[in-house]
């Protein structure tokens, strides 16, 4: 995979990152690591005012579930721009790199698609977009030891071998910047202050 150039902002910047990759690559983690350590603030997709009904959504017909994700994304974009109103640094887990990567593997149309395209283009870009990975032994290692899945993650995993790669499609197509963080041979207290270092959350 090509290096992709990261935009170091100013520290005295407020800053906006947004968190996508495939099951147990440590997102979640991750995340709760900067908000507990480094003084971030999370912003979930769904959004929480629709993520309750998340699992009913994932049961309807593919248009509908869409939509569903779209509001999600649309939600969590309002609650972004407050965050960052109020000069915080905001880290969002999961975007729309993850709602439309895992819709056009559904074979969602290009006319349902380009909908999402031009209400992530109409909303608030991430300063910088991390896509984190996790080499696909160790990655299955970590599944193997979880126990619940919610149905889309366990539809996902049939994506897998793709997933990674729309994630950059769709931050090319909507004019964001990436990076990818390989996050498998690091223990979790590694690997959040090379994520902080990259951010430039250090002097937090």
């Amino acid at each position: 995979m090509e290096e992709r150039e990261v935009i170091v902002l100013a520290q005295s910047k407020r800053a906006y990152y947004t968190f996508d990759g495939l099951d147990a690559v440590g997102k979640s983690e991750l995340i709760g690591r900067l908000v507990g350590g480094f003084g971030a603030v999370e912003v979930k997709t769904p959004d929480m005012l629709v993520s309750p009904w998340r699992s009913f959504f994932d049961r309807q017909p593919l248009p509908l579930r869409y939509a569903y994700y779209c509001l999600g994304n649309c939600l969590a974009n309002r609650r972004v721009q407050g965050k960052l109103d109020a000069g915080f640094v905001v880290v969002q887990d999961r975007s729309w790199l993850t709602t439309q990567a895992a819709h056009e593997l559904r074979d969602l149309s290009p006319a349902w698609l380009s909908v999402g395209e031009r209400l992530a283009k109409h909303g608030l870009p991430p300063d910088l977009a991390i896509i984190i990975e996790v080499k696909e032994a160790e990655r299955k290692r970590r599944l193997e030891g979880r126990g619940y899945l919610r149905r889309s993650d366990r539809e996902n995993l049939a994506f897998a071998g793709r997933m990674n790669g729309m994630y950059y499609t769709w931050a090319e197509k909507l004019g964001w910047q990436s990076v990818t963080f390989d996050n498998t041979k690091f223990e979790p207290e590694t690997a959040v202050q090379e994520l902080a270092n990259l951010l430039n959350l250090g002097g937090m």
